[in-house]
């Protein structure tokens, strides 16, 4: 099964510059391949994963952190992602606006299966 968790907004700070050395706002979303198990039928989260919990560890992760590259970050949540054992492989796109002058943003998006 597929889920999407779309635009989560999360403050970070990410930036190899000294003026991007300060908390700022960063949309994140993650396209995540799931075992449901039979959560469809029994309708038991148990039988699933809280996509709350996810949501909740990534932001208390990435918030506490200080990074220079986006693909650091990217990774953190793919390791995040990929901690809960129901998720069998995620896409996360991290995108940074206003980041260079003639582009409205910039963005990254990586991918990982469970092995």
């Amino acid at each position: 099964m597929k889920m999407y968790l779309n635009n989560m907004r999360i403050e970070t700070i990410l930036g190899v510059y000294d003026s991007e050395k300060h908390k700022r706002t960063f949309e994140v979303s993650l396209e995540l391949d799931f075992d449901a198990g039979n959560s469809a039928v029994t309708d038991d989260i148990s039988d699933t994963f809280d996509y709350s919990d996810l949501e909740a560890k990534i932001v208390s992760h990435v918030s506490d952190q200080d990074y220079n590259l986006i693909e650091r970050l990217n990774n953190d949540i793919l390791d995040i992602a990929l901690w809960f054992h129901k998720i069998q492989s995620c896409k996360v796109k991290t995108v940074k606006k206003a980041c260079t002058p003639c582009a409205e943003s910039i963005a990254i998006e990586s991918y990982r299966e469970r092995i």
